[in-house]
């Protein structure tokens, strides 16, 4: 029955700790099956703007001011500080149900209670991320948010064709290092091949 108990409390860390991997890859962007970019085009412009931040060219390109690039750091850092307390507070919230499953006898209120804690943090984890969009858009005139628009649109056909390129080249060099059996499976054998055969080489 321990055995039982244990396991069910590490399923439910384990789903408690996927769900803050899942915020975090949402917030990066890429939220998709196998581990594939979801391209996520509102927290892609986030990403990139914070990436405009640190690159004076870029800044320029989309024309921000000094007060405007001190707003976004300034809000970017106070929210990742906050996201950074509120995963805490989800994992320890993970813990807490495993602790309480674990017990010889379960405490159903104090289980329930945990449970409804592990939803109040998710659902503040999402609130920072809409409120880190509202403060990129509530910041940036319309044609900045244009510009980092087509910044984002460039860099995912950047992406997609290097990943292409990508899977030509490994298509080729699997073409080109295939099992020499496979190779010459469609030519008759040389007599060097033959003697090799016959000596037992191969």
């Amino acid at each position: 029955m321990k055995a039982i108990a244990l396991i069910v409390a590490i399923t439910v860390a384990l789903s408690v700790t996927g769900a803050t991997s899942s915020a975090q890859d949402f917030d990066r962007g890429h939220h998709g099956k196998r581990g594939k970019p979801n391209h996520n085009p509102e927290m892609m412009k986030s990403k990139l703007l914070e990436r405009i931040l640190k690159n004076p060219e870029l800044a320029d390109r989309v024309g921000l001011s000094e007060e405007q690039e001190k707003t976004l750091r300034d809000g970017f850092f106070d929210l990742g500080k906050q996201k950074i307390a509120k995963e805490a507070e989800l994992k320890l919230a993970a813990m807490e149900q495993a602790r309480i499953l674990t017990e010889s006898e379960i405490d159903e209120t104090a289980l329930m209670a945990a449970v409804e804690e592990t939803g109040r943090v998710r659902t503040e984890l999402a609130k920072l991320q809409m409120k880190k969009l509202l403060l990129m858009h509530r910041t940036l005139d319309d044609q900045q948010r244009q510009d980092i628009a087509k910044l984002v649109r460039e860099e995912v056909k950047n992406r997609m064709e290097r990943r292409s390129r990508g899977s030509r080249h490994k298509g080729e060099d699997r073409r080109h290092h295939r099992p020499r059996h496979d190779r010459d499976s469609d030519q008759p054998p040389s007599d060097e091949q033959d003697d090799r055969f016959v000596d037992g080489e191969e």
